[in-house]
């Protein structure tokens, strides 16, 4: 198992390091009852308060305890994390860092109605619910700065441009390369009202946003519907 020399977890999403990782394919159970124990680590519990050879006892996807000297619950599964540190941080889940992908310009002459469809793109410039970013990422370790200074050690990201952005991507802010920050690849959807950099003139107000959005949300919905799973309402 590789782990960085300081590991930076957040405590929300530690499982995710251990289950996630596509570095570290270790089945630990932590999504279920089972018991996961990082062994003999130093822990960084407050500022300026740190824990040697102590015990981090995870499960459910939560932080159950910390173990200074006592006993580890028999049947936890044991991971050894000496010479190792773990710190709590913040987790920003709107940033576009360590995507650095550029949409093309077209240099289209206004006005622009209509967009060449190449494979299964959407025929708004504005949508990209295709990308998946998961694909671009380049970490950036003097960007990652920005957030570590400020206490975050984890980002979920996606390129900040168009109305449908994509499927965003969890990331540590660790200095390594991107196989080994990667969290899970497929986080969450992007969204927002602003079109971004697409060159086509619709949509070009919040309420031509909202009509864009909503029959697309409503096709999901009824296709959710006829495959027996809840529907959106819009």
């Amino acid at each position: 198992m590789q782990i960085n020399n300081k590991i930076i977890i957040s405590c929300s999403i530690i499982a995710s390091l251990v289950s996630q990782t596509t570095y570290a394919q270790i089945n630990t159970g932590t999504t279920s009852n089972k018991l996961t124990a990082f062994i003999h680590a130093e822990l960084i519990i407050a500022p300026g308060k740190r824990l040697s050879d102590a015990t981090l006892l995870v499960g459910n996807n939560r932080i159950k305890a910390i173990i200074e000297h006592g006993d580890i619950p028999a049947g936890a599964f044991k991971i050894d994390l000496s010479g190792y540190t773990i710190y709590p941080g913040f987790i920003d889940p709107f940033t576009d860092y360590g995507i650095e992908f550029e949409y093309p310009k077209l240099g289209l002459t206004r006005p622009v109605y209509g967009i060449k469809r190449i494979g299964g793109n959407a025929d708004n410039g504005a949508i990209h619910s295709e990308k998946e970013w998961f694909n671009y990422v380049y970490p950036n370790k003097e960007r990652a700065k920005e957030w570590i200074n400020n206490g975050f050690t984890s980002v979920q990201s996606s390129k900040l441009d168009g109305i449908f952005r994509g499927t965003g991507v969890s990331l540590s802010l660790a200095d390594k390369t991107a196989n080994e920050v990667i969290y899970r690849a497929r986080s969450q959807p992007f969204m927002a009202f602003d079109k971004g950099s697409s060159e086509q003139d619709y949509p070009s107000s919040l309420m031509g946003s909202i009509a864009l959005i909503r029959p697309r949300i409503q096709i999901i919905s009824a296709t959710l519907g006829q495959n027996g799973e809840e529907g959106v309402s819009c």
